[in-house]
């Protein structure tokens, strides 16, 4: 598959996750499920911050707006 980290979007629910997301060139669709903060996640370098995962149409709208 030839995609490119720019079109690729990283979900993640810890600073971890967008950190790598953000060294790698992909977007990050952080979830705030409750481990870390949302605005912990913000901070690292989220370019989107959900609350859960209920929303699959929230979600899909995030990943479509990042990319």
């Amino acid at each position: 598959v030839d995609v490119t980290p720019g079109r690729s979007v990283v979900v993640g629910d810890h600073v971890h996750d967008v950190r790598g997301a953000r060294d790698a060139g992909a977007v990050c669709v952080a979830v705030a499920t409750g481990r870390v903060s949302a605005d912990d996640l913000r901070a690292a370098g989220a370019h989107t911050v959900l609350p859960d995962l209920t929303d699959p149409d929230a979600l899909l709208a995030a990943v479509h707006a990042s990319v």
